[in-house]
């Protein structure tokens, strides 16, 4: 007799495969986490997440911002004990 077919498992994405990239921006001001930001998501592929630790108030819109001119995806962000934590998907380069 053949031996039972193993279940078939749905591929993982390429952001579930690997931790993300974490850039502290702890202590900057603006514009500098999105400055740190953009440098860090130009060595990263297409599908890495990139989790950016801020405290400035103000990163919420800049990141928000930042995503929206570049294409990039803001999956969310959370705030915890004054640390505003963003993750943030790399997609394909605009041309």
């Amino acid at each position: 007799p053949r031996p039972a077919a193993s279940p078939r498992r749905a591929s993982p994405r390429a952001t579930d495969l690997a931790e993300p990239t974490v850039l502290d921006c702890q202590g900057l001001k603006c514009p500098l986490p999105v400055l740190k930001a953009r440098k860090a998501m130009k060595g990263l592929p297409a599908g890495a997440v990139l989790r950016v630790l801020a405290t400035d108030p103000g990163a919420v819109g800049d990141f928000r911002h930042f995503c929206e001119v570049t294409g990039n995806r803001l999956l969310g962000h959370t705030e915890q004990d004054g640390v505003l934590t963003f993750e943030i998907e790399k997609t394909e380069e605009r041309g």
